[in-house]
């Protein structure tokens, strides 16, 4: 188990910062590897008004939650596997990510890394996810 989750972390890291590497992956093959980080790491919560707030674990002992960092980067490769697929589960997870994270501080830090990084506009009223 730990070595198949290891080989699929691995292979999200890989083609996410080697993409020219790893061209030859099938857009299925890249949504396999999201599934199978968000069946380890992935915890929906609870509620967020008429919506959901969904958090990354740390690992997969499920006993805490990731950094600040670590979430960001997980929820860019949620975006990227989102823009690559068009999957409707991987768009409402990003959304339910963003309301698990109310906290002001968090809100306006990740707003402004991810949208510069992914150029995107808004999500719910916030200036952040564009289409989400």
């Amino acid at each position: 188990m730990k070595t198949k989750l290891t080989s699929v972390l691995l292979c999200i890291l890989l083609m996410m910062t080697h993409r020219d590497v790893f061209a030859q992956f099938t857009r299925d093959e890249a949504k396999v590897a999201m599934q199978c980080f968000n069946n380890e790491f992935y915890n929906q919560y609870g509620t967020y008004g008429n919506s959901f707030k969904a958090m990354y674990y740390a690992n997969t002992n499920r006993h805490s939650r990731q950094d600040f960092w670590r979430e960001i980067e997980a929820i860019e490769t949620l975006i990227d596997a989102y823009q690559t697929n068009n999957d409707a589960d991987f768009k409402n997870k990003i959304r339910y990510l963003y309301h698990g994270h109310s906290r002001w501080l968090w809100n306006h830090m990740a707003q402004q890394h991810l949208q510069r990084r992914h150029h995107l506009g808004s999500i719910d009223g916030h200036s952040f996810i564009c289409n989400f």
